[in-house]
Formats: C-alpha cells, sequence, structure tokens
C-alpha cells in the first residue's frame, strides 16, 4: 500500500505519481494507493479517483480511521482480483 500526502503546493506531482504507477505495467501498478489530503470535496474525491487513488483520507485523521479505510481499500481490490480470474 502506498499514502499520497496531497499537499496545495505539490498536488500536482503527487497525482502525477499517482497516475505513473497506476498506468505502468511493473508491481507498484496492484498497489493500492491512498491519497492523505485537507481537502474534503466531492470534487476532491472525484479528482483523486480519476488519478487512479484507490482510496482517500482527509486530515486530520486518527490511526483507526487510516486502519479502516486501508482495510476497504484492500477488501475492494481482493473482490476485483476475484472476479477478473472468474472471467
Amino acid at each position: 500500500m502506498i499514502l499520497l500526502d496531497v499537499g496545495d503546493a505539490r498536488s500536482q506531482t503527487v497525482f502525477k505519481i499517482c497516475r505513473e504507477l497506476k498506468s505502468s505495467n511493473r508491481v507498484q501498478r496492484h498497489l493500492p494507493v491512498i491519497l492523505v489530503t485537507s481537502k474534503d470535496t466531492a470534487s476532491d474525491r472525484y479528482w483523486g479517483q480519476q488519478q487512479g487513488a484507490d482510496g482517500y483520507v482527509t486530515k486530520p485523521f486518527t490511526a483507526r480511521r487510516t486502519a479502516t479505510r486501508s482495510a476497504q481499500v484492500r477488501m475492494i481490490g481482493h473482490k476485483n482480483k476475484v472476479r477478473a480470474t472468474n472471467r
């Protein structure tokens, strides 16, 4: 799992990293990417999804909330792998 911290000044760089990770043919493509940010609007979440992020956690956050979101992302990833295998 990869956590990327989206700060205002470097958000485009972080989004570029996310897109590159998800579009590569390497192992990283299959690692879940979670964006960590203070932005919490629906459009911010949508933009993060469009960049390839698998999850989105807003600041300030707790370890419990991050662990819960991480578990959700892993569960979704597992279900997607099972679906792809059954096709």
